[in-house]
């Protein structure tokens, strides 16, 4: 399954995931692509291979802003270690627990 949830702020981001958490799952990976932080998108994949995928630049990386720190954010509730420090300076990455 691949699902998209566009979204064209932090907030609003944050908000959608917090609606749709319980149906995300147990994420496994994550990942940060696109080529300017507004067209960002924040891939999430959970242990059945489901796709959760955030568009719209709501979460981004690269800077210190509001888009990295929603990044931030949900990678942290969904218990993947990492610093804000790596989001401000990797533009594109993908992580795994």
């Amino acid at each position: 399954m691949v699902a998209v949830i566009e979204a064209y702020t932090t907030k609003d981001g944050l908000i959608l995931f917090g609606n749709n958490k319980n149906i995300i799952g147990n994420v496994v990976s994550a990942e940060i692509k696109g080529p300017h932080y507004y067209e960002k998108e924040l891939i999430l994949k959970n242990e059945e291979g489901s796709k959760f995928i955030f568009k719209g630049g709501c979460f981004s990386a690269g800077y210190g802003g509001d888009g990295p720190n929603g990044t931030y954010a949900v990678l942290r509730e969904l218990e993947f270690d990492i610093g804000k420090e790596f989001i401000y300076e990797n533009e594109n990455f993908k992580i795994e627990k």
